[in-house]
């Protein structure tokens, strides 16, 4: 059974997408480093609610649906979610990231996903932003390596991968870099991590072998 380090880094407020972004790409440019896939996922809470006999709505007006019309070829990537939140009543998502398994529903042009990210959290305001550079390795000679997929110890995700995760709720902003390969790959790893930490301010959070 294959055996995964897995680093996690968290940002500081300030750290906007397009920061995270024009580092990794500077790093991919410069190191050996490849990958096969692109996973992308932005979603939005939907409320109505009423508040002193005026009624309050994004579910018209929201960055889902103006992505939607800017690229209608995302129609195909739309999904929209129930909640059990008593204010949230669903969540509008664009994605091709699996929420079972992690797997990849299709391909997004890159381009679509740079200029999404590149304007988080203006104009494109969201909850919730996740990006996944799938199935890394680390000389183009090499196989990509196993995809991102859950943990059979449970609570993570392994394989493979970089991923970048931000969430935004009220005056509260958390973000992460997670970094992840197999164990006999965690010099190249490291190596990667240190430059991108160089560039990108934020925290080690640790890092744990998982299975």
């Amino acid at each position: 059974m294959n055996k995964y380090i897995v680093i996690e880094y968290r940002l500081t407020r300030k750290v906007t997408p397009s920061a995270v972004l024009e580092a990794l790409e500077s790093l991919f440019n410069t190191q050996p480093l490849f990958y096969a896939e692109c996973l992308f996922e932005i979603n939005v809470g939907l409320y109505e609610l009423e508040h002193e006999g005026k009624l309050h709505t994004n579910k018209k007006r929201n960055t889902v649906n103006t992505l939607l019309k800017r690229y209608p070829e995302l129609a195909n990537f739309y999904r929209c979610t129930p909640t059990e939140s008593s204010f949230i009543e669903a969540t509008a998502s664009i994605s091709n990231l699996s929420p079972d398994d992690f797997s990849c529903s299709g391909d997004i042009a890159y381009r679509v996903i740079r200029d999404i990210v590149t304007n988080v959290p203006r104009p494109y305001a969201a909850d919730e932003l996740s990006l996944v550079f799938n199935g890394i390795h680390f000389d183009s000679n090499d196989a990509p390596g196993t995809k991102i997929h859950p943990a059979t110890d449970g609570g993570v995700a392994v394989g493979n991968f970089i991923e970048y995760f931000r969430t935004s709720y009220g005056s509260e902003k958390h973000s992460y870099v997670i970094f992840a390969a197999d164990a006999d790959k965690i010099d190249h790893l490291r190596q990667f991590f240190f430059a991108f930490a160089e560039k990108v301010p934020g925290k080690y959070m640790g890092a744990a072998y998982h299975q």
